[in-house]
């Protein structure tokens, strides 16, 4: 396997800890994201410099690590001009002062992530991913069905925050196939070892369905000889909505 592949496969074994239970698990997937994120700066640090290493000085027979927001920086400082990388990077370096609550301070060991807090994580982690290694990682994606369903789905569920409704095309599209209902303990964990390729293609297959029928509805109503108001905002929502699925599936399927 290649250095790629290796992180691939922590992110999928990341993803796999929230998706069994994202309500119980979310502070615990929360800190993997950030172990995996500093884990793949380093990695690619190195693989772009062999000479590159993590360890800062020695003292007294011990091997010092450099911190966290000096890999960032140093991940910064080779890529110039890239302000989606950084603005990345400033994100992962908040969460990091939050991570370390859990650990360093007693007082806030009680400290709890939203659900939405973790997803978004998730998804910044494939984005840092891509964008680091980009070709690289999406063949590892192409060879792990899995972890590519699984990254869908949570980067679906990230969707479903502003529109409720995105997230039950997914429900649709599987709750025929599998014997649990959506809500259940583990639904999508358990859907997506079923049968990962189908939850991809079922989940593409309803996106791109429900905007066939957006614009079919749209075409309707603009060959009626005469237009109410009521039909002129219907095909303003129609629009909207159709235009969210697109970005919607972008976002999933890029």
């Amino acid at each position: 396997m290649s250095r790629v592949d290796d992180l691939v496969a922590l992110v999928q074994s990341a993803n796999d800890v929230y998706l069994v239970n994202p309500t119980r698990n979310a502070r615990m997937a929360y800190i993997l994201v950030d172990d995996i994120c500093e884990l793949a700066m380093k990695s690619w640090l190195q693989m772009r410099d062999s000479n590159w290493n993590p360890i800062s000085h020695q003292r007294d027979g011990r091997d010092y690590y450099k911190g966290f927001r000096t890999i960032i920086d140093e991940v910064r400082s080779r890529t110039p001009g890239n302000q989606d990388l950084h603005t990345l990077l400033n994100r992962f370096e908040s969460r990091r002062q939050q991570r370390n609550h859990f650990f360093h301070d007693q007082n806030l060991s009680g400290v709890t992530v939203a659900d939405e807090e973790c997803v978004r994580a998730f998804c910044d982690l494939y984005d840092l991913l891509r964008m680091l290694f980009e070709d690289e990682f999406v063949a590892s994606l192409e060879s792990n069905q899995i972890a590519r369903a699984q990254m869908v789905v949570i980067r679906l569920k990230r969707e479903s925050y502003a529109a409720q409704w995105v997230y039950e095309l997914f429900e649709q599209a599987i709750s025929s196939k599998i014997t649990l209902h959506p809500g259940d303990l583990g639904h999508e964990y358990h859907s997506i070892y079923q049968d990962a390729e189908r939850i991809v293609d079922g989940i593409r297959s309803s996106l791109e369905s429900a905007i066939d029928e957006c614009q079919a509805e749209i075409d309707r109503i603009n060959g009626l000889k005469k237009k109410t108001k009521g039909h002129l905002k219907t095909c303003t929502d129609l629009e909207w909505k159709s235009r969210k699925l697109r970005e919607v599936l972008n976002v999933c399927f890029a």
